[in-house]
């Protein structure tokens, strides 16, 4: 499967208007199989019931409240682990201070309407570009490690995810994303992570001792002790 560019897309919105711009800009970025859902439930359930599995996500925010809808939701959905796709949002805010927690949040880019099909084209290239370049080149794995130590963790998530959309059942990106998931704090995530990852392998002493930091962290000391590390 080429890493060049996306192939794979999924867009929520129920704009007409809004759909016919992300629509263009997703083909104009190589994506050739693109599906649509109006609410984020019904995107949720294209890739949890479905299994449809999209290199990228574009999400038409509603309401400012809901920051990291996507993203924070995700992980929920289903009681298997799903490996996140990146997602970009679009805001129909400028407030600083929502604008502000919009950066914070785990979304790999954000654009605010009125909409720039340019500019949006733009955003959606810059969210893989690079992970898709470090992957080609072999590096990703240490550039990710190297944000990771120096605690550049959404840099990390950002820059993990879009080639871990294509290369679903990559061990080593996996096991990168239990570590990002586990210094975001983001436990529960984490712990399904690694928890697929000895579904895969019961001896995989990485994803053991990755658990038993996690059962540690949220209290569950006795859980951990049966680990036997």
């Amino acid at each position: 499967m080429s890493l060049q560019t996306l192939q794979k897309a999924l867009y929520i919105t129920d704009s007409p208007s809004t759909e016919e711009v992300v629509r263009a800009a997703l083909w104009r970025c190589g994506a050739r199989e693109i599906k649509n859902a109006r609410t984020t439930a019904e995107g949720l359930d294209i890739i949890i019931k479905k299994g449809y599995k999209p290199h990228f996500v574009v999400e038409d925010l509603k309401n400012i409240d809901k920051i990291r809808f996507f993203p924070a939701r995700f992980p929920d959905a289903s009681h298997k682990f799903f490996p996140p796709p990146p997602c970009l949002a679009i805001c129909h805010d400028a407030d600083q201070e929502e604008i502000k927690l919009l950066k914070a949040s785990l979304y790999s880019n954000f654009i605010l309407k009125p909409l720039n099909e340019s500019l949006l084209e733009e955003r959606i290239r810059s969210s893989y570009i690079k992970s898709y370049s470090y992957a080609k080149g072999g590096m990703l794995i240490e550039a990710i490690n190297s944000l990771i130590s120096s605690h550049q963790l959404k840099e990390a998530y950002n820059l993990l995810v879009p080639v871990l959309a294509k290369k679903q059942n990559s061990m080593e990106y996996i096991t990168l994303l239990s570590k990002i998931l586990f210094e975001l704090k983001e436990f529960a995530f984490a712990e399904k992570t690694v928890k697929h990852l000895l579904a895969k392998d019961k001896e995989n002493f990485s994803a053991k001792n990755m658990l038993a930091k996690i059962l540690i962290a949220t209290g569950k000391h006795k859980e951990a002790e049966k680990l036997q590390l």
